[in-house]
């Protein structure tokens, strides 16, 4: 969805062959990158069941605590490594690093898209489930142009 939404955005044609041919090129890389969140999901879902009991030790909230934080950290990097990969076609790794430096870097756009998509949840909840069928592709659309806004901000910087 990203890369189809990369193409429409820079104005030129983005038919469904160019979503299926993505889908193609980027899956193994996506999984990778996906594969990243598994062990603090795992985690969380392992230690689940100790809060069933009358007394839960502290180290349980603790370990909790850090995997939320694990996941809210992966979900900021996420908002720049997809649309880095599906922008510039690099490999998982880099697309990771590069998600890393920007969103270090661009504190208050992280913030935004991650409280647009926060925002975009609670309109699903409490408004309508229908708004999933548009939601994303226009949380995407601010994802894919903030990323390329930063990247241009980085290369200019670097010209200078």
């Amino acid at each position: 969805l990203l890369a189809q939404e990369a193409e429409a955005l820079l104005q030129s044609r983005a038919g469904i062959r160019l979503a299926v041919r993505a889908w193609a090129h980027f899956w193994a890389r996506s999984v990778k990158l996906a594969l990243l969140a598994w062990f603090p999901l795992l985690a969380a879902w392992l230690t689940t069941p100790l809060l069933s009991s009358v007394e839960v030790p502290l180290i349980v909230w603790f370990g909790l605590a850090a995997d939320m934080v694990a996941l809210l950290v992966l979900v900021v990097l996420y908002l720049y490594a997809f649309p880095v990969l599906a922008l510039y076609d690099v490999d998982w790794y880099t697309a990771l690093r590069s998600a890393l430096i920007l969103s270090s870097r661009h504190i208050r756009n992280s913030l935004g898209l991650l409280a647009m998509g926060v925002l975009f949840a609670f309109a699903v909840f409490y408004i309508s489930p229908g708004l999933l069928f548009i939601l994303p592709a226009v949380w995407g659309a601010f994802i894919i142009n903030n990323c390329r806004m930063v990247v241009d901000e980085e290369t200019a910087e670097e010209d200078e």
